[in-house]
């Protein structure tokens, strides 16, 4: 998600424009798609002049919002990470018959985790799981 400091809206995905407003972020683009400095007068690669408009600096904190937001779901999964760990060695001291509520409660944190950290870590566990249990791949 990106925010535009000159609408004060929040744009989903990775776009090179505003929805709201059409304006780049630190960058002019000309009609071609290509990609000049903020402080350009005409396109680099094709010579037109008619570049967009830049939204501006984005506020301060808005830009923390991207760092903060990957330490907030390492600690989670840390956490996580913790909770099993914990679980386990709680479900390994009081016997077999005892042990299958402690992995089911494992279970639903590492499935939470997994949740958290996103869907391009979940793809690569995926990819990593085929591997190890169908070897044609």
């Amino acid at each position: 998600m990106k925010f535009c400091p000159h609408c004060k809206r929040w744009n989903t995905g990775d776009p090179q424009r505003c929805h709201f407003c059409a304006r780049t972020w630190n960058v002019k683009l000309c009609s071609a798609g290509h990609v000049n400095p903020p402080n350009a007068m005409s396109c680099g690669e094709c010579g037109r002049t008619h570049l967009s408009e830049p939204a501006g600096r984005t506020p301060f904190p808005f830009n923390m919002i991207r760092f903060i937001k990957p330490v907030v779901r390492g600690c989670l999964v840390l956490f996580g990470i913790i909770i099993l760990a914990s679980l386990f060695e709680a479900g390994s001291r009081s016997g077999a018959d005892t042990i299958i509520v402690p992995m089911f409660l494992m279970l639903a944190v590492l499935y939470w985790c997994i949740r958290i950290i996103g869907p391009n870590f979940r793809g690569m566990l995926t990819k990593l799981f085929k591997r190890i249990f169908d070897p044609k791949l």
